[in-house]
């Protein structure tokens, strides 16, 4: 209590009949009340002292682990447009399989119903919709890889751009451009463990 109050607290408690809670106190008592020193609340655990003060314990980092900040800083313009590209790519294979599980569940419910032979359909069917998840599965962890540094990102997506040669005339395209592009030095350098 601070000292305001329990001065209020003395003038309301003047009319109480003696003996009671509310009863009058001294002048002595009181002041021997307001020097009675209040208990120290218990320490708080580490994290919590961490997440009230703002401090942190410093860690070395490890040497592929970059925060958001430096890998902005590394990452050029092209990479970002490159891990783009097969962020967008990894979004079409997706539209592409939903869209063909459609069918797959068409020709599932009538190979059940009507004509047998359409379950041979829906297996074909099927079966390219789930070579177009791992396809988009694919081009995610590439475009992640990119994202992030990763020197496996930069030989996973040097792999696809040599097989991406061959879809005349987009992928040809898209495919040598990556290539020349993830083969300069400069660009090579970023992706070296530090």
């Amino acid at each position: 209590m601070n000292d305001w109050t329990q001065e209020e607290q003395l003038r309301n408690t003047a009319g109480a009949p003696a003996g009671l809670p509310g009863a009058p106190v001294s002048t002595t008592q009181a002041t021997e009340r307001m020097q009675t020193p209040l208990p120290q609340p218990a320490p708080l655990p580490p994290f919590q002292q961490q997440a009230m003060t703002g401090y942190q314990p410093s860690e070395s980092p490890q040497p592929n682990a970059l925060n958001g900040k430096t890998l902005w800083k590394q990452r050029t313009d092209g990479l970002t447009l490159v891990a783009g590209y097969h962020f967008l790519v990894a979004a079409l294979f997706l539209i592409g399989t939903l869209i063909m599980m459609i069918p797959t569940g068409i020709l599932g419910i009538v190979s059940v119903v009507e004509d047998p032979d359409a379950m041979i359909a829906m297996f074909i069917v099927g079966t390219i919709a789930i070579l177009t998840l791992g396809l988009c599965l694919l081009y995610l962890a590439v475009g992640y890889g990119l994202w992030t540094l990763k020197p496996w990102g930069r030989v996973a997506a040097l792999a696809l751009a040599v097989v991406s040669l061959f879809g005349f005339p987009i992928g040809t395209v898209t495919g040598g451009l990556t290539l020349w592009y993830l083969m300069q030095p400069q660009v090579a350098t970023k992706f070296e463990p530090m």
